[in-house]
């Protein structure tokens, strides 16, 4: 009986070898190589400069009431993805500067002093478009607000327009007095949350 038994065991394991070897199976292998993920820029420069450091839009000493003082700027989409732009002025700062004699004697009477940002009307043009008419917002008005300028596509230029007129009413207070701000470009993506 055990030999009975030892020869079954040796039979089942033989045939179990030869049988394991004897099925085949039909596979097939594709390998796609050379994948990659690039991620996409949002990048501008305005009149042709990248980064931009242009410090050169300067009225002195010579503004004076009901003039028009013109900035224009190019701004261009040299990412490679749709964009978003703002733009704001910011860093306002208005001081007392020169002090001529009819200057003080103003300021002495009326209590006026240094604001010359809240007599000096501020307009924007985006692409030919009006978007901030003349004399419904001052200097001080914009200060630190955001203005959404457009969508542009990668390549496309925008031309936008700034003008600052110091009021015809604008007295002796605000000879001599001074302005200066930082003007900022920011460029999102499509679909971001913006800017407020």
């Amino acid at each position: 009986m055990r030999k009975i038994l030892f020869s079954l065991m040796t039979l089942v394991l033989v045939v179990g070898m030869v049988g394991g070897g004897a099925f085949a199976y039909f596979s097939d292998y594709e390998t796609s190589t050379g994948n990659t993920f690039t991620a996409g820029t949002i990048d501008i420069d305005v009149d042709g400069q990248n980064p931009w450091t242009r410090v050169d839009f300067v009225i002195a000493p010579t503004a004076k009431p009901c003039e028009d003082y013109f900035d224009t700027m190019t701004i261009t989409n040299v990412g490679n993805n749709d964009l978003e732009l703002w733009k704001h002025i910011g860093d306002l700062v208005c001081a007392g500067g020169l002090n001529p004699e009819p200057e003080q004697e103003q300021e002495a009477s009326t209590g006026v002093n240094d604001n010359l940002a809240a007599v000096v009307d501020y307009d924007l043009e985006v692409d030919g478009v009006i978007v901030i008419p003349k004399g419904s917002q001052t200097l001080a008005d914009r200060d630190c607000v955001w203005i959404h300028l457009g969508t542009l596509v990668p390549d496309q230029v925008m031309t936008v327009v700034q003008s600052y007129h110091i009021m015809a009413d604008a007295g002796n207070e605000y000879q001599g007095d001074t302005c200066s701000f930082t003007v900022e470009f920011y460029a999102e993506q499509l679909g971001g949350p913006g800017k407020p």
